[in-house]
C-alpha cells in the first residue's frame, strides 16, 4: 500500500473478518473511483491472508453517504461491514459483473434484477429525502436558495452558447435546438404530479447492476441519485440506456439499434409487476414446468390462485406501463438537460455530450407521441 494512502489500515484490520493479522504489505487496493477519489473515494481491497474482499468507500458529502448506507440498511445491495460517517465498508460482490446488453434483455436476469429493485422501491423513504423529487432541479426555474437549478444552469448554458466563438456552427445549431426541451416543463410537471412516488434508484442501467451468470443474482449498486420518484422511471431508463453506447470517434457515441419489442416489452413491465404483487411467484414455476421466458397472460391465473391478487396484478399492470411510458419521456427530458450541462468543448467531450443530448432529445418527442397515442383521449 502507499504510504500516503487515503484507506485507513487499522480501521480494516479491526472490522473486516478474518483481518487481524493482516500487515500493511500484505493489503493491496485498486482505485474504482469514477469520480474525485478526494470526494468520492471507492477502492477495492484484497488481504493475501483472507479470501473476502471489500469496498472502501470515502465520501465527504453526508447526504450522498446516507444514500449508499440506505439499501444495504434494508437488505438491498452489497452487505455492509463498517457504516460511520465518512467511511462505509462493504462486501465486494464476487464473481459477478455487469452483464452486457445481450444478459440485461434474458427474462431470467431481469426478472432476477426485479426482484431486488421492488424490494428498493417498498424502502420506506426517509425523512430527510421525503421533499427531494428527483427531477425537481431540473424542472424549476425559480430557486429559494443561493444556487441556481439545473434547469437555470442549461437555460444559460444554451442561451451563452450563441455568442461563443470556439464552437462550430453545427454545435450553436445543436444547442439551438435542444434548447427547446424547456418548452415541455409544464407538460411533464402535469404528468408526473397524480404518480405515486417511491424510493428509486434513478440512474439504473446494466453498468450500475452486477450479475452473477452461476447463481443469477443481481446487485444493484451505485446509488448516488437514488432518491424519490415513480416506479416506471427505473424501468424506462433500464430500456432506454440500451439504445446507445460510446465509441471511440467523435462525436463519442452511436445508436446500438437494439430496442426491445413490444412483445418483449410487455413481458418485462409483466415481470416487474408480479414481483410487485408477489415475492414468491417464481417458487411457484418448477410446479408449472415453465421457464421465465416462457410467461405470458393466461399463465397469470396459475401464478396468482387467488382472484383479489389478480384483479390487483391487473389494476397494478395498467398503473406500471402507463408509469413506464411516462418514464421513458421523464428520461430522455433528464438526460437532456443532464449531457448538455457536462458539456465545455470538443477538446474536452470525450464522451459526446451534446450528440447524446441531441439523440435524447429526439427520443423525448418519439416518447410524447407514443404517450398521446396510448393514454390520452381513450
Amino acid at each position: 500500500m502507499e504510504k500516503n494512502s487515503p484507506i485507513d489500515f487499522d480501521l480494516l484490520r479491526n472490522v473486516v473478518p478474518g483481518w487481524k493479522e493482516a500487515k500493511d504489505s500484505e493489503i493491496e487496493s485498486t482505485n474504482l473511483s469514477v469520480f474525485d477519489p478526494e470526494t468520492a473515494g471507492l477502492y477495492r481491497v484484497t488481504y493475501k491472508g483472507a479470501s473476502l474482499a471489500v469496498t472502501y468507500r470515502k465520501l465527504v458529502n453526508e447526504e450522498l453517504f446516507k444514500k449508499y448506507r440506505y439499501p444495504s440498511e434494508n437488505g438491498i445491495g452489497p452487505k455492509t461491514i463498517y457504516s460511520k460517517f465518512p467511511i462505509l465498508i462493504q462486501e465486494f460482490v464476487e464473481g459477478a459483473g455487469v452483464p452486457g446488453i445481450e444478459n440485461i434483455l434474458k427474462p431470467k436476469v431481469y426478472s432476477s434484477l426485479f426482484r431486488e429493485l421492488v424490494k428498493f422501491h417498498q424502502i420506506s423513504i426517509a425523512p430527510e429525502f421525503s421533499d427531494k423529487d428527483f427531477l425537481t432541479p431540473y424542472l424549476t426555474l425559480s430557486s429559494d436558495e443561493k444556487s441556481q437549478t439545473e434547469l437555470m444552469k442549461f437555460d444559460k448554458k444554451c442561451t451563452e452558447a450563441q455568442n461563443r466563438s470556439d464552437l462550430t456552427a453545427e454545435e450553436k445549431a445543436h444547442f439551438s435546438k435542444v434548447h427547446k426541451i424547456m418548452e415541455e416543463r409544464d407538460f411533464i410537471l402535469g404528468i408526473i404530479k397524480p404518480l405515486q412516488k417511491f424510493w428509486c434508484h434513478c440512474d439504473l442501467h446494466e453498468s450500475n447492476l452486477l450479475w452473477n451468470s452461476t447463481t443469477n443474482k443481481v446487485t444493484l449498486i451505485d446509488f448516488e441519485d437514488s432518491a424519490v420518484f415513480f416506479r416506471g422511471f427505473d424501468l424506462a431508463n433500464l430500456l432506454s440506456e440500451i439504445e446507445w453506447d460510446i465509441i471511440d470517434e467523435y462525436p463519442k457515441f452511436k445508436k446500438t439499434g437494439v430496442k426491445i419489442n413490444e412483445e418483449d416489452e410487455r413481458r418485462f413491465l409483466m415481470i416487474y409487476t408480479l414481483h410487485w404483487i408477489d415475492p414468491e411467484w417464481e417458487s411457484k414455476l418448477a410446479t408449472m414446468s415453465i421457464k421465465t421466458e416462457d410467461i405470458t397472460p393466461d399463465k397469470i391465473e396459475e401464478l396468482l390462485g387467488e382472484e383479489r391478487q389478480r384483479e390487483l396484478f391487473e389494476k397494478t399492470k395498467e398503473e406500471i406501463a402507463k408509469e413506464y411510458v411516462i418514464g421513458r419521456i421523464c428520461s430522455s427530458y433528464f438526460w437532456t438537460i443532464w449531457n448538455v450541462l457536462q458539456f465545455e468543448n470538443y477538446e474536452t467531450d470525450e464522451w459526446g455530450f451534446l450528440g447524446v443530448a441531441n439523440f435524447k432529445f429526439e427520443s423525448y418527442f418519439e416518447a410524447k407521441k407514443r404517450y398521446y397515442d396510448s393514454f390520452v383521449g381513450k
